[in-house]
């Protein structure tokens, strides 16, 4: 079995490999924030790219126009317009692969909950259990781990249907479509027992 897919799912709190002499709650923030910062990169590299390109295509609409004019009117400068215009359109195929470079940018991405999520439609539901108190993963004891362990646990004899259904997908376009189908499971503990899921994997090939 192919495990190279979940190198592409970022989880902030992934227990397993902490070693224990290091402040978890403080690897998670810095995970989380690490994880932030990059999708901020990302975001402002789009934008930058998006209005650089834009700029890009109006000045070739406006060459394109000015030599149609210079070629109608018999302009005196209309090599220079259609010279003008050779170059702009030989940056167009550039901008073309530039294009496809940050499509594939964005389809490689690892998935998270901020970049795989989105709200269509929203509605408030309250019951018992969203008026418990979830504990703060800040706090780093025992009792937190045990919360979140059970919590898992609960989650997993709910849903390991779904969840194993979605482990098995290998197209990243797939598994995305099935996410937005099931937005129940972009979570950690989703997350937290494909990592298990996967080790019990391994371990039985070894």
């Amino acid at each position: 079995m192919d495990y190279s897919k979940w190198d592409h799912i970022e989880v902030s709190d992934d227990e397993d490999d902490t070693h224990p002499n290091i402040d978890t709650a403080s690897l998670f923030r810095w995970r989380h924030e690490a994880r932030l910062n990059r999708d901020r990169e990302w975001k402002e590299e789009k934008e930058k790219f998006v209005k650089e390109k834009k700029e890009h295509t109006q000045a070739l609409q406006k060459a394109r126009r000015e030599y149609e004019d210079g070629v109608k009117n018999n302009a005196s400068n209309v090599k220079q317009l259609e010279e003008n215009l050779k170059q702009l359109e030989i940056k167009d195929k550039e901008w073309q692969e530039r294009e496809k470079e940050m499509n594939k940018k964005e389809r490689l991405r690892p998935l998270n909950v901020d970049t795989i999520s989105h709200e269509g439609k929203s509605r408030t539901v309250i019951n018992k259990d969203a008026l418990k108190e979830k504990p703060d993963l800040e706090e780093d004891n025992d009792e937190v781990h045990e919360e979140a362990a059970e919590r898992l646990k609960n989650f997993t004899e709910k849903y390991e249907k779904e969840i194993k259904k979605f482990g098995l997908f290998s197209r990243p376009l797939d598994s995305k479509i099935y996410l937005e189908e099931h937005p129940f499971l972009v979570c950690d503990e989703t997350a937290n027992h494909l990592v298990l899921w996967c080790l019990d994997l391994a371990m039985e090939e070894i």
